[in-house]
């Protein structure tokens, strides 16, 4: 995994913990929350680029925007929602359940680097495509089908 990764999955740990425990009572926090989120994302998308395995932390990003809006369009709302207990709990089951996801498919599928070939043959960087004109191709069917392709 790279830096910004590990922090972003840091940060989706954390952003669950904090979740979890009550600590966006408060509106300045919450936006907080979501301007380090967006900023790590962007981050992120600039200097490393994006990858299939991280989706799950993106998906917690943008449901960390989705709070951060409902929480500065009208708070009350957002204190019902998150006052509710079952909806807190399932939602931190469904958030550290993609963490997991994301953190195991970084893991196990790493991006590889490979050099270009330096030496003087073109080994792996040329495909030839020859058509072998001896040879009549006929389908299953027993029709005509051209020549044999050999690739």
């Amino acid at each position: 995994m790279r830096l910004l990764e590990i922090i972003l999955i840091l940060f989706a740990i954390t952003y669950v913990i904090l979740f979890y425990i009550g600590y966006f009572k408060r509106v300045t926090r919450i936006r907080y929350t979501g301007l380090i989120a967006v900023s790590l994302f962007i981050l992120h998308r600039i200097t490393e680029g994006t990858r299939w395995q991280m989706y799950p932390i993106y998906f917690i990003i943008l449901f960390s925007i989705i709070v951060v809006i409902v929480g500065n369009i009208d708070f009350e709302i957002y204190n019902k929602i998150y006052g509710r207990k079952a909806v807190r709990i399932c939602s931190i089951i469904l958030l550290s359940i993609l963490i997991a996801l994301s953190a195991v498919a970084s893991y196990m599928f790493p991006l590889y680097n490979l050099m270009k070939p330096s030496g003087p043959y073109k080994i792996g960087t040329i495909s030839f495509d020859a058509v072998d004109m001896e040879r009549i191709w006929l389908d299953r069917d027993n029709e005509y089908g051209g020549w044999q392709q050999l690739k």
